[in-house]
């Protein structure tokens, strides 16, 4: 894994969450959503995430979550500047390019796969039709 230089992130609101599962042998800097319990779990391909986990928590343990500002978050592809940017199947970054994807971020920086990227936390849907 490589942190791309550059990152000074400035995370407005982090908030704690019970997480679901046991994350202390995960990568952290990854996308989570809140399940219908109000628990937190990695987000899966293209799923609307609540922010990026920035800790490794056991279950029933705080999961740290940046929800509005800017954040850490490891790269699934590659990604580049300005990227919009929608959740892969473990919460890494992946270009948001297909109608209708849910968009959580924009890259303020671009890296490679498992690059650790500075994002600013965004919330819609992708509209290119």
């Amino acid at each position: 894994m490589a942190t791309v230089s550059g990152i000074g992130y400035n995370p407005v609101l982090t908030k704690s969450y019970k997480a679901v599962a046991d994350y202390r042998a995960v990568n952290t800097n990854v996308f989570v959503y809140l399940t219908a319990d109000g628990v937190v779990t990695r987000s899966t391909a293209n799923t609307k995430a609540i922010g990026i986990m920035v800790n490794n928590p056991n279950i029933n343990e705080q999961a740290e979550v940046i929800v509005l500002g800017t954040a850490p978050l490891r790269c699934g592809t590659a990604i580049t500047i300005n990227d919009w940017i929608k959740s892969d199947a473990v919460g890494e970054a992946d270009q948001a390019d297909t109608d209708l994807d849910n968009i959580c971020a924009r890259a303020l920086i671009g890296g490679a796969h498992d690059d650790i990227i500075e994002v600013e936390l965004v919330k819609g849907t992708l509209n290119i039709s």
